[in-house]
């Protein structure tokens, strides 16, 4: 319920027009899928196993906004993104550490902070 509402709270806040996916995953294995990932397409996955729920929520909407950043045109499927650092990554997550905090002062859930 958590995150669903959260998601959907990303969704209004980024005005996201498309639809997607989101698959939560256990712990790493040897997937090439650290902590989270957006496939350029449909599907975003988030790895929950041995992470805070903040952390988890976080790193979701830290791929939607990427999700976001295609739709507005910033890359392309076939554009390399910087993995770290960079206009594309700073921006994504900048804005999940945003939309985290007003989620939690919107609907009084500092309690997010403790799972």
């Amino acid at each position: 319920l958590l995150i669903s509402a959260f998601v959907k709270y990303c969704i209004l806040k980024l005005g996201i027009k498309g639809d997607f996916n989101i698959t939560l995953l256990p712990k790493i294995n040897d997937s090439k899928i650290t902590t989270g990932a957006y496939d350029r397409g449909s599907n975003i996955f988030a790895r929950y196993e041995g992470r805070a729920i903040v952390d988890v929520l976080r790193t979701i909407c830290h791929e939607i906004v990427h999700m976001k950043q295609m739709e507005r045109g910033d890359f392309k499927l076939d554009t390399e993104v910087q993995d770290v650092g960079g206009k594309i990554e700073d921006e994504a997550n900048a804005m999940a550490g945003e939309l985290i905090k007003s989620f939690k002062n919107d609907y009084k859930c500092e309690w997010i902070y403790s799972l």
